[in-house]
């Protein structure tokens, strides 16, 4: 191999011949001439394993595509020095792509209707072509992707093929993810054979991080059947990326990794995972400045899969300031299955200032976790996905204690509550809903914990009830605005079925919300997103104030004392 010119800045062009030296000037033509490993001065492995006195940095030519299997980098930076992977170029130029598309247009195939009376066909080969597809997840065309459960669409000039295999086609949520298929065909005739396709190879990875101090900036991933990004290493940053339509896009088994400013969408697996084990958690992971979307939906196990975030066993780690929409699965989903070993919960994480919108499932659920602080989202519009029970925030199972839900608007949950306290948790702490606005929900609060914690909020236009609490159950609850008409709330009063209730006849029976009232918030314009208060609003004053920090965080400096109650804070 050539001696790399300008080392440790190499550069790699595409679309010139081999036989560079790496520099600018001259630079190299693929992955594949850089020695990862031993043996020459261009060899990051021994210029990090030596006294580095700078970082290495790989520059791709923007407006390059590489069709590589696999960069793996098991030579990294070190913490003064990380290794740098980046684009060079004209600033104009799109991202250089690593795509893992290949062609397997030397064989022809023909669309062929799955199910009498539908119209999703698959691909098989035609006369005279290979016998179909072999070890293949997704086939893609034009960078574009079929919905594995929605949105099949016509055959027009974009034909889709939900393809699945036989023992299938009586289970149509079950549809296999690796013969999911779909085609361009520029005739519009779904017959025509020869076609180019595309289709991902199978168990691989675009980007494969296995040392720290790593830096990944402005690249665009698509198509892995593995991770676009797999983080197998600590101190890892993957900046202002693009990771488009990988089976998923981003996440591993590592701590202290960043992502800023990078945008995933058309993942099917998690968009962004992390796992950790019990004992061994993931911790340090921030995420911010993000946009998740568009993860599909696929069963497993008969639960849904696919979400936007789906976390195991990680603490300390944040997830602000980003946008999650449209993630079939859910946006943010904490995952626990501390009963199926060695998984726990996520502990100890902060999620806050996220936009979320169109996620189906959850837009935000905690399963067997406890000690975070999830504040100051704004959820509205979550999908109806195929269980129904769509929602925006939902504390689940028992060990799902201590949590601290405050400051957050819910709204438009049309399937469940705004705010769910799922399970009786709170052995080891009480979960503590405060300053919480739920507008326009199925419901706003339904409450299965004694334990639980309500505290200034706002119930506002809720289609069945403000607050339902299960059997036996009453909850510290006070200084609440319940915005109905009077009987607004559907609570189990001496045991009674949960029908309509007055506040007077909860409050008689609970011993509860002494302070809490049932009016107009006279909020500015709910539906339209400004949840300040109007001018003689009765939650003016009407807050509990002395709860203290964190529950004061966020209130616009010089606004009336009592915005504890109120949806007048910074912006998200």
């Amino acid at each position: 191999m050539a001696d790399q010119a300008d080392f440790p800045d190499i550069y790699i062009d595409s679309s010139v011949e081999a036989g560079g030296v790496g520099s600018e000037a001259d630079p190299y033509s693929a992955f594949s001439e850089i020695n990862w490993t031993t043996g020459g001065d261009n060899s990051i492995f021994d210029y990090y394993a030596g006294s580095p006195a700078a970082s290495v940095t790989i520059n791709l030519k923007r407006g390059e595509t590489w069709a590589t299997p696999l960069l793996s980098t098991s030579g990294g930076g070190s913490s003064l020095y990380p290794l740098i992977i980046q684009a060079y170029g004209t600033i104009t130029d799109p991202n250089p792509i690593i795509d893992l598309g290949f062609d397997i247009s030397t064989a022809s195939y023909k669309w062929t209707l799955s199910q009498a009376g539908t119209n999703e066909y698959y691909l098989e080969a035609a006369a005279g072509g290979t016998p179909g597809l072999t070890n293949v997840r997704q086939v893609f065309i034009d960078g574009a992707r079929c919905d594995l459960m929605e949105g099949l669409g016509t055959l027009n000039d974009h034909g889709f093929d939900f393809g699945h295999n036989a023992a299938d086609e009586a289970a149509p949520n079950s549809k296999a993810v690796y013969d999911t298929v779909y085609i361009r065909d520029d005739s519009g005739d779904p017959d025509v054979t020869g076609v180019l396709v595309e289709a991902s190879q199978g168990n691989e990875y675009a980007l494969y991080l296995r040392h720290e101090y790593i830096t990944v900036q402005n690249i665009t991933v698509k198509r892995s059947n593995g991770h676009g990004v797999r983080l197998s290493a600590e101190n890892i940053t993957v900046k202002d990326c693009l990771m488009d339509q990988s089976f998923y896009g981003c996440g591993g088994w590592s701590s202290n990794c960043t992502l800023d400013g990078v945008e995933i969408d058309n993942a099917v697996g998690a968009a962004i995972g992390f796992s950790g084990t019990v004992g061994n958690e993931v911790e340090g992971i921030l995420v911010t400045g993000c946009t998740v979307h568009d993860t599909q939906l696929y069963l497993s196990g008969g639960w849904p899969e696919g979400a936007g975030t789906k976390l195991f066993a990680i603490k300390n780690c944040t997830f602000t300031k980003s946008t999650w929409y449209n993630n079939a699965g859910g946006a943010i989903r904490f995952d626990g299955l501390n009963v199926v070993a060695p998984h726990g919960g996520c502990d100890y994480c902060e999620v806050s200032y996220n936009l979320l919108y169109g996620n189906g499932y959850q837009q935000i659920e905690l399963e067997y976790s406890s000690n975070n602080i999830i504040k100051f989202n704004y959820c509205h519009s979550p999908a109806t996905d195929i269980f129904s029970n769509n929602g925006n925030i939902t504390l689940s199972h028992t060990g799902s204690d201590s949590n601290k839900v405050f400051g957050n608007i819910c709204c438009d949950s049309v399937g469940t509550s705004n705010f769910v306290n799922q399970t009786n948790a709170g052995a080891g702490g009480a979960n503590e809903f405060v300053a919480n606005i739920s507008y326009n929900g199925r419901r706003g609060f339904t409450i299965y914990d004694n334990a639980a914690i309500l505290k200034n909020n706002i119930v506002f236009g809720s289609v069945k009830s403000d607050l339902i609490v299960g059997v036996g159950i009453v909850p510290t609850s006070d200084y609440n605005c319940f915005a109905g008409t009077g009987t607004d709330l559907a609570v189990y009063v001496d045991g009674e079925s949960p029908t309509d209730k007055t506040l007077a006849q909860w409050q008689a029976f609970s011993e509860q919300d002494a302070h809490s009232f049932d009016g107009d918030p006279l909020l500015t314009n709910p539906a339209g997103g400004d949840f300040t208060f109007q001018a003689g609003s009765p939650c003016i004053g009407a807050g509990d104030e002395s709860l203290g920090p964190p529950y004061n965080e966020g209130i616009i400096s010089g606004a009336v004392p009592d915005t504890l109650l109120t949806g007048d804070r910074d912006d998200y």
